[in-house]
């Protein structure tokens, strides 16, 4: 038999989630695990339990898939025991001529098409919809060997995306250690409180019904957080009537303060937020060395410790300032800078390439899926081993030396 389009609800049964009412959920243990939805999933199965409850409204047993149903539609893990499961979860139970492996990489190709209701205060799907969703049915010895074919690829693609990873983080930590190693007090230069040899201007703050000083464009953008994150401008402050010291320009030092703490900018002109400060250095310090060394990770951890000891962690101005900071002669700064920069540039080079090979495994999964419902891996055997050979080349291809 080859394959046929069916509903989802002619080949499994789907229990729409119910949350219990009134006090019945505990973390002691006491009851059914109790899951509510996406948050709570993991790769592939669903996290350990943090809830429980008594009073079992509706449930899902072990191999069960949970679909998401709203707030995001469509996200799907394996339940991994018996469990309750709340209004954001359906459990999907496929019947007997269905594996439920290959239910799974269906649903699983199908992620960026499931959508929910629109126009409610979140997306959402019910049970009746997810009936409906077509399926491509073919006969059951077929499906595990599509499966087992899924299961080799996936964990080819799982093993280069864990190594692309891995990579990248070392490449970030061999970065940290060239910079604290550069940037550290190893020659016994003359040691100062930043506040000694720096100034610093606050950023402003935004009245938040009033809007003061905020127009709808001008050529001064508010440097907000998520603005020098993002690099981009959203909102712009009127060219007249704004604190002098809040102007910043392109070679100017910006620090983030609260929210996100201790990110380091420059290359930014504009009018800066109250969230960061502008760090201005004396002549004992050139701009970019000091743009370097405030993100080297000892003076990080450093000033970390301070801040996060309050309720609201924040990186004031008298913390900043009595962090100490050794003062080489400009010439090692200078040389310093430049080795900096060529470190970083090479460092820029692999996370390109890993962060590209990256998309590029996200991208093979889900040709990989394509394939597997579309019955390009059921035309032959010569088709399939094709595939995985091609599989292999792909997973492995583009990884710098």
């Amino acid at each position: 038999m080859g394959w046929e389009l069916k509903k989802l609800g002619d080949l499994c049964e789907v229990v729409a989630g119910q949350s219990p009412e009134g006090k019945f959920y505990n973390n002691d243990g006491v009851g059914l695990p109790f899951y509510q939805g996406k948050k709570e999933f993991g790769t592939k199965y669903v996290a350990e339990p943090k809830t429980w409850t008594e009073k079992v409204t509706k449930k899902a047993e072990s191999g069960d898939i949970l679909m998401s149903v709203r707030a995001p539609v469509g996200p799907i893990n394996f339940s991994t025991q018996n469990i309750c499961i709340g209004r954001g979860l359906a459990a999907i139970k496929p019947l007997d001529d269905l594996s439920k492996d290959f239910l799974f990489y269906f649903l699983l190709s199908k992620q960026d098409e499931i959508k929910g209701n629109e126009g409610a205060v979140f997306a959402s799907i019910n049970k009746r919809q997810i009936e409906q969703l077509d399926i491509p049915y073919v006969a059951l010895p077929e499906q595990k060997r599509i499966v087992a074919i899924l299961d080799q690829a996936f964990a080819s693609i799982e093993k280069a995306r864990s190594n692309a990873e891995q990579n990248l983080k070392n490449a970030r930590e061999l970065f940290d250690s060239f910079l604290n190693a550069t940037c550290n007090n190893q020659h016994s230069w003359p040691v100062m409180q930043i506040g000694d040899v720096c100034n610093l201007f606050q950023g402003i703050a935004i009245n938040k019904k009033t809007k003061h000083l905020l127009v709808e464009k001008s050529s001064l953008p508010l440097l907000r957080i998520k603005d020098l994150k993002n690099n981009c401008e959203e909102q712009y402050v009127r060219e007249e009537g704004y604190p002098v010291n809040s102007r910043v320009f392109k070679d100017d030092i910006l620090y983030t303060r609260t929210g996100s703490l201790g990110l380091v900018f420059k290359g930014r002109s504009g009018v800066l937020h109250n969230n960061s400060f502008k760090v201005v250095p004396n002549e004992s310090i050139d701009k970019n060395y000091l743009f370097w060394w405030l993100q080297h990770p000892s003076f990080k951890d450093s000033i970390f410790q301070l801040a996060f000891k309050a309720a609201q962690p924040d990186i004031t101005h008298a913390i900043f300032k009595i962090q100490k900071i050794g003062i080489p002669p400009l010439s090692y700064q200078y040389n310093a800078v430049q080795a900096i920069e060529k470190q970083k540039q090479i460092t820029d080079r692999l996370f390109s390439a890993y962060e590209k090979k990256l998309a590029a495994l996200n991208e093979l999964k889900k040709s990989i899926l394509q394939k597997a419902f579309s019955g390009e891996l059921t035309q032959s055997k010569k088709t399939a081993t094709k595939i995985t050979k091609e599989i292999a080349k792909k997973t492995t291809e583009g990884i710098p030396a």
